[in-house]
C-alpha cells in the first residue's frame, strides 16, 4: 500500500468520531433500562453495531498507515455485516413477527455467508487512499453485500409501511411512522457508502445520519 507520509485527518473524521459515541452511549443506555428485554436488546445491538461501524470509518479516515487501517477493517467487517440483520430482526420483534419466519431466517443465513466471505480477498481486495481516508476496494464477491443492504432496506421498508397502512392503533402507527422515516434515511445514506468503492470520490453519508 502506498505510504501516508504528510497526511492528516481531517473534518470529516469528526463525523464517525461524534457518531461512534452517541450510539454506543445510547446503546448502553438500553440496554441497562427495565421493560421488554428481547425488544431492548435487540435495540441495543443495533446501536452497538452502528458504534462499531462508525468507530471502522473514524480509523479509516484517522490512520496513516494503511496495512494497520486494512487490518482492523477487515476485522471489524463482522458487526458491520451483521447490522442489517440486527435492525431487521429489532423490527421483527417490535411488530410481534414469528421469530421463526423463513424471510428472517433466510436474511440470517446470508449474514452469515457474507461473514465467511468477509475473510478474504473476495470480499473487499484491498484499501486505498481516498481524499477523506482510507477506503476498500470491492472483490468479486461484493456486490453479494451491496445486494445485501439493498435487500434489507426493500424488505425493513414493506414491514413498517404495512404497520403503517394496517394498524389500527394511534400509537403503534405514531412508532411506525417514526421507524419509517428514520430506516429511510439510514438505510439511504449507507447506499452511498458504496459509491467510493466503485470511484467516485463522494464523502460517505451513512455515518453522518447515523449519528
Amino acid at each position: 500500500m502506498p505510504g501516508a507520509s504528510g497526511w492528516s485527518p481531517g473534518w470529516p473524521a469528526l463525523l464517525p468520531l461524534a457518531g461512534f459515541a452517541l450510539t454506543l452511549a445510547f446503546g448502553i443506555f438500553v440496554w441497562s433500562r427495565r421493560g421488554h428485554a428481547a425488544l431492548q436488546r435487540s435495540f441495543a445491538a443495533v446501536n452497538v453495531a452502528v458504534a462499531v461501524w462508525n468507530l471502522d470509518v473514524f480509523l479509516l479516515f484517522t490512520l496513516r498507515d494503511g496495512a494497520t487501517a486494512a487490518r482492523l477493517d477487515r476485522l471489524l467487517q463482522v458487526p458491520l455485516i451483521a447490522l442489517p440483520f440486527l435492525a431487521l430482526l429489532f423490527f421483527w420483534i417490535h411488530l410481534g413477527r414469528r421469530l421463526a419466519h423463513p424471510v428472517l431466517i433466510g436474511f440470517g443465513a446470508w449474514a452469515a455467508l457474507l461473514v465467511g466471505i468477509s475473510t478474504g480477498p473476495s470480499f473487499l481486495a484491498g484499501w486505498r487512499r481516498l481524499w477523506f481516508g482510507w477506503y476498500g476496494t470491492p472483490g468479486p464477491l461484493y456486490p453479494l453485500f451491496v445486494a445485501y443492504v439493498v435487500t434489507y432496506v426493500a424488505l425493513s421498508t414493506g414491514l413498517l409501511a404495512h404497520e403503517v397502512r394496517t394498524t389500527r392503533d394511534h400509537l403503534r402507527r405514531t412508532q411506525a411512522q417514526y421507524l419509517l422515516g428514520a430506516n429511510l434515511l439510514l438505510g439511504l445514506a449507507s447506499l452511498t457508502n458504496f459509491l467510493p468503492l466503485w470511484d467516485w470520490q463522494f464523502l460517505p453519508l451513512g455515518n453522518l445520519a447515523s449519528g
